[in-house]
């Protein structure tokens, strides 16, 4: 379970560098593009475990014969639903890449982090409580992004609330219900994460080139000259790379990962530290600074988040200990060892 949070720990980390070189890149080239070649090299990375052998166990899958060999329907409903994490995903960094065209790179990565509110919403939708600690998380959450983009307007009588913002207020809606889909997908298939991670992003760069080569974003489509231009700048080429291969493919395997033991609620708890990453990122590199407002909003943020991923741990904590409580109620002992003991017990009808 350790394991599980310091992997995670360390994605949230590396992640929080995502906000600033995204910021980089798209002031060099266009949004489509960047997307489609930073998600293109991610999910070519990853595109091996596609075909890997399947880990799964024989009981967890139901294999029917063709005459091309063996079509597993687990493989199947991995891919759609590894595909449908993609998609949510792909929303969130179309919107997230939108929103840095407008405001900070570490405004962007406080918002990012509502996600761990969204969860226990939609947990609420599926029939879990909801109480009133997640009501008050959701509301300092909330409050927290007014202080965010609205503190210096109220204050000062600068700046606006533009499309960038509303974009990035698209981000912790789509990325929490990834968030909430994946965990679903694990528990259905607890040693598939490889391939999970692969269809992801396999889901991510068609999309995101789809959206650039149809020129959906507004912008003509770039040219194989473009692109070839665009790589030959150290810059673009390393932003690239970072974003790819480490801030897209290795993050999300190792998120993929860590929801094998650890549920929707509890991960986002732990990636709700990523904007701590992401502004002392931004502070490093690029000079970003918080106003007043800005900094009483990022820590309702992060207690709205603490405090909704607590809630909800007690929950889950108390229901297992229901569970164990009814289950040691329906058995009886039927031999004792010196000191009190049960060896042999038996279950009640």
């Amino acid at each position: 379970l350790w394991f599980s949070r310091i992997l995670l720990l360390c994605a949230s980390a590396l992640y929080g560098t995502n906000f600033t070189v995204v910021k980089i890149l798209d002031e060099h080239i266009p949004i489509g593009a960047a997307a489609m070649l930073r998600f293109t090299l991610a999910a070519a990375i990853t595109s091996p475990w596609i075909f890997s052998k399947s880990s799964s166990s024989k009981t967890d899958l139901q294999n029917i014969e063709t005459q091309e060999g063996f079509v597993s329907e687990s493989s199947l409903s991995i891919a759609l639903i590894g595909m449908e994490v993609g998609m949510w995903n792909c929303l969130g960094y179309i919107a997230q890449a939108y929103g840095l065209e407008t405001i900070d790179a570490s405004k962007s990565a406080f918002i990012c982090s509502l996600a761990v509110v969204v969860v226990p919403i939609l947990n609420a939708f599926q029939g879990k409580p909801m109480t009133t600690r997640s009501f008050t998380s959701a509301a300092m959450a909330v409050a927290g992004v007014a202080f965010l983009e609205l503190g210096d307007c109220v204050l000062t009588g600068s700046g606006h609330f533009g499309i960038g913002d509303i974009a990035s207020l698209l981000q912790p809606v789509a990325f929490g219900i990834g968030f909430w889909r994946l965990e679903h997908a694990l528990v259905k298939f607890p040693s598939e994460a490889s391939r999970l991670t692969a269809w992801q992003l396999l889901a991510v760069a068609m999309i995101s080139s789809t959206y650039c080569l149809l020129g959906l974003s507004g912008m003509e489509p770039p040219s194989v000259n473009d692109v070839v231009s665009w790589l030959s700048d150290p810059t673009i080429l390393s932003a690239v790379a970072w974003t790819g291969c480490v801030t897209t493919a290795l993050t999300i395997y190792m998120e993929t990962r860590a929801f094998k033991t650890l549920s929707a609620t509890e991960a986002t708890l732990v990636l709700s530290t990523e904007p701590i990453f992401g502004a002392a990122f931004a502070g490093a590199v690029v000079g970003e600074r918080f106003g007043v407002s800005a900094y009483t909003g990022a820590v309702l943020i992060i207690l709205g988040c603490v405090l909704g991923g607590l809630d909800e741990n007690v929950i889950e904590s108390n229901i297992d200990e229901i569970k164990d409580d009814t289950n040691s109620e329906t058995e009886t002992c039927l031999v004792e060892n010196r000191e009190g003991a049960c060896l042999v017990s038996d279950a009640l009808e």
